[in-house]
């Protein structure tokens, strides 16, 4: 499930599919520049990924 900012589910806004589909396709873009790094840049994007996600669940 997809959760807005200010609580619930985007799905439930009458916006929320298109927010949800945006985000989609910004994904999209994003891993498609990643694809484009060499190995050592795609290594230290995802060591830089999974420290920042370590830290957001403390």
């Amino acid at each position: 499930m997809i959760h807005s900012p200010e609580g619930g589910c985007v799905l439930d806004h009458p916006d929320g599919a298109e927010r949800a589909l945006d985000a989609l396709e910004q994904l999209t873009v994003l891993t498609a520049a990643l694809e484009g790094l060499g190995p050592v840049a795609q290594r230290a994007v995802r060591h830089r990924i999974r420290r920042t996600a370590r830290e957001g669940r403390r």
